[in-house]
């Protein structure tokens, strides 16, 4: 199922990121800054996942996150954080 998720996900047309819930919010919310304080980035993951939370992609957009970006630390990626994503990865498999 993963395998044809990420055939779908990486070949198929991209339009589904032309759905996001995210489009209407601030794109800092998505990308957490290193240089801030742990605090402050689990603030900013809250609120991205509650604009995740109503995402009618979110499923697409967390393949994403797991199959395109798995090395990407710092982005949020249907409502999941970098951490998130690699006890996912590493519960699948």
């Amino acid at each position: 199922m993963i395998i044809e998720a990420h055939f779908l996900i990486t070949r198929s047309s991209r339009a589904w990121m032309s759905r996001g819930a995210c489009l209407d919010a601030d794109p800092e919310l998505f990308f957490l800054d290193p240089e801030d304080s742990a605090t402050h980035r689990a603030e900013k993951a809250e609120q991205a996942r509650k604009i995740c939370d109503i995402c009618p992609v979110k499923v697409e957009c967390l393949l994403w996150g797991l199959l395109v970006s798995p090395d990407d630390e710092w982005s949020i990626f249907g409502g999941t954080t970098y951490q998130q994503r690699r006890q996912i990865r590493r519960d699948l498999g």
